[in-house]
């Protein structure tokens, strides 16, 4: 009985030490105060432009017509020309072409060489003869053979053309080589355009898409779609759909309404099936809102025939309207089928007429051919 004893006694003594600390009041919780919110400090204010060019250049145009004069007197090419083009362009000064051709002559003798090609621009606008042509390309040339890429590619256009000198297509696909070299992006657009057709040599298509692709690495859009073309085709490269089809879609992300075009097509006709159909619509619309008519042709047909989503024939006449006003042919020939018809429209031979005349002027051989029967 003893341990029993001893148990209860240590039972009995510990337990108002368990009720006295339960008794204890708990710490209160310390809540740090929210953050002080201090908002950042506004952007200082652009500085002021020190000089014409550089306000030009930040378009700050009205500031540019009151400094360049002086930089320009001074000697400063850039300046001429910047000026130049303010005049030629009537910003914040009055238009005046012919003091603007003296000022691109003045940024020209002065060794700014985007001056010269500016010059060889407008002066073979207003030439009237051969000499002033012939005058005009003498200024071209001097500016590519100083390095002026845009003045290269311009020169070449005209020995292919035959414009302010005589036709030399070798010479011309030379000198989009030459300003392709120098990075111009339009002149390698025209180098892989002369590998292509051919213009000025044997077509040799693996150097066209190398052209292209330099042109679209140097931001010409149009040169990233034909890339994509040449991958689809498989010429100059293995084919490739799909890396086609997806530089169609990023294309059209960034704006390009051939490429929406393409890409719906591709949904459309390669792909096909209901879904890649209504896909389809969404991008021939984008197409089309982005002006290009042959996309509001292609969303047209499919509104017509009811593919890809209900039949539509009020949007249907809409789209080929605005497809024929963007000047695509295709849309103009079925704008014309619909007045003849009588679907979405009322029957009007007259205004069918009309609109197969416009897709034939616009270069649609059956339109043509329908016009002579």
């Amino acid at each position: 009985m003893l341990v029993v004893a001893i148990a209860l006694m240590f039972s009995s003594a510990m337990a108002p030490s368990r009720a006295a600390a339960q008794d204890v009041p708990a710490k209160p919780k310390i809540v740090a105060p929210p953050p002080v919110f201090i908002p950042p400090a506004p952007p200082a204010p652009p500085a002021a432009p020190k000089t014409g060019v550089e306000a030009a250049e930040r378009k700050l145009y009205v500031i540019a017509a009151r400094l360049l004069p002086g930089e320009c007197d001074s000697g400063n090419g850039r300046a001429c020309s910047y000026l130049a083009e303010l005049y030629q362009k009537g910003v914040a000064v009055a238009q005046d072409r012919a003091r603007a051709e003296q000022l691109f002559a003045q940024a020209c003798d002065r060794a700014y060489l985007a001056g010269c090609n500016s010059l060889a621009i407008l002066t073979l606008e207003n030439a009237r003869t051969d000499e002033e042509k012939a005058a005009s390309t003498a200024i071209l040339a001097k500016a590519c053979e100083g390095g002026e890429p845009f003045a290269c590619s311009n020169l070449g256009h005209r020995y292919e053309t035959g414009k302010g000198v005589a036709a030399n297509p070798d010479q011309a696909r030379a000198l989009y080589v030459k300003a392709c070299a120098l990075d111009n992006p339009l002149g390698c657009q025209n180098a892989a355009i002369a590998f292509d057709r051919p213009i000025g040599g044997a077509r040799d298509y693996a150097e066209s898409l190398r052209n292209y692709r330099r042109a679209c690495e140097l931001g010409q859009l149009d040169s990233c779609f034909w890339a994509a073309v040449k991958e689809e085709k498989g010429e100059g490269t293995a084919a490739d759909f799909p890396r086609a089809v997806k530089a169609y879609s990023d294309l059209c992300d960034r704006g390009h309404g051939r490429s929406c075009a393409a890409y719906g097509w591709a949904l459309d006709q390669d792909m096909g099936g209901k879904e890649n159909r209504a896909k389809a619509r969404l991008a021939y619309a984008k197409s089309c809102g982005l002006d290009y008519g042959g996309g509001c042709n292609s969303l047209a047909i499919l509104f017509e025939n009811g593919k890809g989503g209900p039949q539509d024939l009020s949007l249907a006449v809409a789209g080929y309207d605005r497809g024929c006003e963007l000047k695509d042919g295709n849309a103009c020939y079925n704008l014309s089928r619909l007045y003849r018809t009588g679907q979405g429209v009322p029957v009007n031979r007259g205004t069918s007429t009309t609109y197969l005349g416009r897709a034939c002027e616009l270069g649609l051989e059956r339109a043509c051919r329908d016009l002579r029967r």
